[in-house]
């Protein structure tokens, strides 16, 4: 009895020692290298926060081991992990939440594979970043008694979090609005969403460079943009498979937003849907190819028609009437004495290069995407998927438009000609813009990654503890075995 009692009263001091250790950011103390596990799969917005903290724990320990769990058969992890750097996922079925007389023999064997998983890596902590694809290795680290951490980051939490934030030793939300959904709010920490380091607020400087490298290569980059010449750049962003719907707003509203406004329109289309937006503009009496110095593979580039003459004769080609001539303004006298511009891609690449030049986004309101458009302090246009679980992108829309970042467009209103609407107005009041973007600075948290590393280290810290109090014990215990 007397020695559970000085157990417990060295466990209760450890753990306050702990939390001042976390609120002054100091490196928790280690018995060995820390080992992680990381069960993230699914979607991006899954994945890139795992691979964000894991980047971030490498930072901070170059000798903590680390692996990933993810969904059987692999979805976006099997691209993102590996590209990282961390090797390929380890495989656990995803019993998707079909309640079926088959579901409890899915979970439990899910649960079971996840357990020889943790059995054999012998994790100090297990992080889990939601989704069903997390649910069965975090159910697999509570029955074996190892640390749960959580990452959750959209407003409104899912299903799987939700249910699992009773057994988990923390939570890291990225928005406060979401602690009100979470149970045990005295262990959920308000981190932000760890985010990839390249994204981040851009100075005059490396705007202007950003600029003048999406329009026309990196050959331009540093060229001087004459203040009567400055571009506005638009980037639609409609996810990484792209939305049809937004698609096709863009292309009925594009007209009206370059149209003798000097702007670049950045559209990325999403892959399923990149040769039909092709075949409209193609077929669009607006415009016509644009051909640059540097062609890029694989990127299709558009300007305004340039006379009436080219405008005649496209619409001619194409079975139209005659359409009507547009007035033209020069981007940058320097380099190229055309019209406003759009480059249209599959996907982005270069998403830090495109932030860092933009000047308005339209997107969805994923996690990664709010998160990425708060560090790099971008005004956006939020659209939220209407069939998302949990509806949970209106949740996020909603918590950046009351911080003052963005304007929430519903997407059942994309064809009554909102979002052109919206569009314009921001691009003619730069004073509203500068002031979405500098509550977008404010409302961002760009040391999430950091904050959920240093949380991981401490549970880590304790959790070495607590074995090594309990391979103290069996030690005495098998030292007085020898003696008697």
């Amino acid at each position: 009895g007397e020695r559970s009692l000085q157990v417990w009263r060295e466990a209760v001091a450890h753990q306050a020692h702990l939390a001042m250790a976390s609120s002054k950011g100091a490196q928790p103390r280690l018995m060995r290298p820390p080992r992680v596990l990381l069960a993230a799969g699914g979607t991006g917005g899954h994945v890139y926060p795992a691979v964000a903290v894991a980047d971030a724990l490498m930072a901070r320990r170059k000798d903590v081991k680390m692996a990933f769990v993810g969904a059987d058969p692999p979805r976006e992890e099997a691209r993102a992990v590996p590209n990282a750097g961390y090797g390929v996922p380890w495989k656990v079925p995803a019993p998707r939440m079909k309640l079926d007389w088959t579901f409890p023999w899915r979970a439990t064997r899910a649960v079971v594979l996840a357990m020889r998983h943790l059995v054999r890596f012998r994790p100090d902590v297990v992080v889990g970043t939601g989704g069903y694809v997390a649910a069965p290795t975090c159910v697999a680290a509570a029955i074996l008694r190892v640390p749960l951490l959580l990452l959750e980051p959209n407003a409104r939490p899912g299903k799987t979090n939700r249910w699992l934030a009773r057994i988990a030793k923390r939570t890291c939300v990225a928005f406060p609005e979401a602690i009100q959904d979470l149970s045990g709010p005295d262990k959920v920490l308000v981190t932000g969403t760890p985010t990839r380091t390249s994204v981040r607020g851009a100075s005059e400087n490396e705007r202007a460079n950003a600029k003048m490298e999406l329009l026309y290569g990196e050959k331009h980059k540093g060229t001087n943009v004459e203040s009567d010449g400055q571009i506005e750049v638009i980037c639609v962003f409609g996810g990484s498979l792209g939305a049809a719907k937004i698609n096709q707003a863009v292309m009925d509203a594009f007209p009206g937003w370059l149209d003798d406004s000097g702007v670049f329109l950045l559209w990325q289309t999403g892959p399923n849907h990149y040769q039909d937006v092709l075949h409209g503009l193609q077929l669009s009496s607006r415009v016509e190819p644009w051909e640059r110095e540097q062609p890029e593979q694989g990127n299709e580039f558009f300007a305004l028609a340039k006379d009436a003459r080219s405008l005649h004769e496209r619409c001619s080609d194409a079975g139209h009437q005659e359409g009507k001539t547009v007035s033209l303004k020069h981007i940058h006298p320097n380099i190229d004495r055309g019209c406003s511009k759009m480059k249209v891609v599959p996907f982005v690449d270069r998403v830090d290069l495109a932030y860092a030049a933009a000047d308005l986004v339209v997107a969805r309101a994923g996690a990664i995407t709010c998160a990425e458009l708060l560090a790099a302090g971008i005004p956006s246009i939020l659209v939220p998927a209407p069939s998302v679980a949990e509806d949970h992108q209106t949740f996020n829309a909603r918590a950046m438009e009351k911080a003052g970042a963005s304007i929430m467009v519903r997407d059942r209103d994309l064809d009554d000609g909102v979002l052109q609407g919206a569009v314009v107005e921001l691009l003619t009041d730069p004073i509203k813009r500068q002031e979405m973007g500098q509550s977008a600075l404010k409302a961002a948290r760009p040391d999430a990654a950091n904050r959920v590393a240093q949380e991981i280290l401490l549970l880590a810290a304790v959790q070495q503890e607590k074995q090594g109090r309990q391979w103290g014990w069996l030690r005495s215990i098998h030292k007085n075995a020898l003696r008697n």
